[in-house]
């Protein structure tokens, strides 16, 4: 059994990697994301479209109609939400993977941060030691014989 010691790690090494996992790991949750913030504005805008006109009555006589939507105000959050829930399935696509890159750089920032953290303390403490040894070779069977190879 070999004992190697691991005193230092390259942190462009894990930045890359880093990165390279952030954004395959965050790409389903941003796309979960992006389609559920597109529904979400539907319906919310379907909700609040419920609102513009209200009917006053009283004994089956109308009193008065009155516009909530325009009585609070709501009308740029209401544009806001049309166009995000009308929003191009390119538009979202690319929002999409803005998220998963902003994740995965996140994610390189911290993997390097923690490798900075590591080798500063391996300086310390001589590093993490590892066992190693030897992979036995598989017997894959009978090799082919090449042509021109003698027999043994």
């Amino acid at each position: 059994m070999l004992h190697m010691r691991i005193r230092r790690v390259n942190l462009r090494s894990l930045g890359k990697h880093g990165c390279l996992l952030g954004t395959v790991l965050a790409a389903l949750p941003s796309l979960v994301c992006g389609l559920v913030l597109v529904l979400g504005a539907y319906l919310a805008q379907r909700w609040i479209e419920g609102w513009q006109v209200q009917h006053i009555s009283l004994l089956g006589q109308e009193l008065a109609r009155i516009d909530l939507v325009r009585a609070l105000g709501l009308e740029r959050p209401m544009e806001t939400l049309h166009q995000v829930s009308t929003a191009s399935p390119f538009v979202v696509l690319m929002a999409v993977v803005w998220l998963a890159l902003l994740s995965g750089l996140l994610a390189a920032a911290l993997v390097m941060l923690a490798g900075l953290a590591y080798n500063g303390l391996a300086s310390l403490t001589g590093g993490i030691v590892v066992e190693v040894s030897t992979r036995p070779e598989r017997d894959r069977g009978p090799t082919p014989e090449k042509p021109g190879q003698p027999r043994p």
